[in-house]
């Protein structure tokens, strides 16, 4: 009947010799072990249980997919910022000297390296999509898995992550931050 699947063992007792007898029906095919008192028995797999087999796999593997990795797409469609040209974004006081500010709604994170020196970037990590973090310690920080990526110009500094953020520019208009 092809390939056989199921396995049952019974210590030194007959295999039913009825497919009706077994579980979820189907043949049946017994070896003996000399000796040894016992018995293998395996079973064909029957129509249902591949259907049912096949059925679980097919709801299974999209379910267990959704699970891999992150969405790192944004309302742009490219996973990079999502909002429009002239924007606000912040206020200059919102960005710490030495630090970053991550504008959520945006997905944008706006640095300081240096005082008055504005620069910007995507604020989707380019590891497993997870958003940066606000900081001021010297680095734009993701906290999904540790890395770390440059103020001045959103390189790794520290991986996982082994590509750059995606550069934003930006215009800052007296006390105002806003996309260009």
């Amino acid at each position: 009947m092809g390939a056989r699947f199921g396995v049952a063992r019974s210590c030194r007792g007959e295999p039913p010799q009825d497919a009706d007898q077994w579980p979820g029906g189907g043949s049946t095919e017994s070896i003996r072990s000399g000796d040894h008192g016992y018995s293998l028995t395996m079973t064909a797999l029957t129509r249902r249980q591949a259907v049912t087999g096949t059925a679980a796999l097919g709801l299974g593997v999209p379910i267990l997919a959704a699970c891999g990795g992150a969405d790192t797409s944004a309302e742009s469609g490219d996973g990079g910022p999502a909002s429009d040209s002239g924007e606000v974004l912040a206020d200059v006081s919102e960005v710490p000297e030495g630090g970053c500010f991550v504008v959520t709604a945006a997905k944008i994170v706006v640095t300081q390296p240096n005082p008055g020196e504005f620069k910007a970037f995507s604020a989707i990590c380019t590891h497993q999509g997870c958003p940066v973090s606000s900081a001021t310690e010297g680095v734009i920080p993701c906290q999904c898995h540790g890395s770390q990526f440059s103020l001045m110009d959103g390189s790794v500094v520290r991986g996982p992550a082994t590509s750059a953020l995606a550069k934003v520019d930006i215009v800052v208009d007296g006390d105002v931050i806003t996309q260009a």
